[in-house]
């Protein structure tokens, strides 16, 4: 059954699998049950003849019955994906907590020897990381992720008791 079908990808792979639930859905009229994006990015920049040509194509809500979509490292300048649940986990900004400058230092071996520019990237690496070990973790912890909802607009978690709640990850 395509329903019980859950595809989950990291990064420009959660984009690869949105291809297949839209090629699947044109060959069987059926869609895939759920796609779960891991910190889905886009590549940039997108050329006037990659746009046209369609090349890079972005997972959309249409793809599967389901998409949900983890935000760890979220970078303006990539194109936005939607999905029909977004987490921000932490905002989704990095750094995520055990990624900053002074965490990473500390794994290094000669961080003198390292950049500003090398850190930020590492920083940025591991807050992409985050996306795939929270969801692991929401494998065996289910309760871990208990999420509010956010007004983008205001920048405000919704407070109202009566709002609809989430647990973001495999449930």
């Amino acid at each position: 059954m395509p329903s019980n079908i859950h595809m989950i990808g990291h990064n420009l792979g959660a984009h690869v699998l949105g291809v297949c639930g839209a090629n699947f859905y044109k060959l069987t009229k059926k869609k895939i049950g759920r796609i779960t994006g891991l910190n889905p990015k886009g590549p940039m920049p997108i050329s006037p003849w990659e746009r046209l040509m369609n090349l890079r194509r972005l997972l959309k809500k249409d793809d599967a019955e389901f998409v949900d979509l983890i935000h760890t490292a979220k970078v303006d300048k990539f194109p936005r994906t939607t999905g029909h649940v977004e987490f921000y986990p932490n905002g989704g900004k990095t750094p995520q907590p055990g990624c900053t400058k002074e965490n990473i230092e500390n794994n290094m071996n000669d961080p003198e020897n390292e950049d500003d520019e090398t850190k930020q990237i590492l920083e940025l690496f591991c807050s992409d990381a985050r996306s795939y070990e929270y969801y692991n973790e929401s494998i065996t912890n289910k309760s871990a992720f208990f999420s509010k909802l956010y007004d983008p607009k205001t920048k405000q978690t919704m407070k109202n008791e009566n709002l609809p709640t989430n647990h973001m990850g495999h449930n």
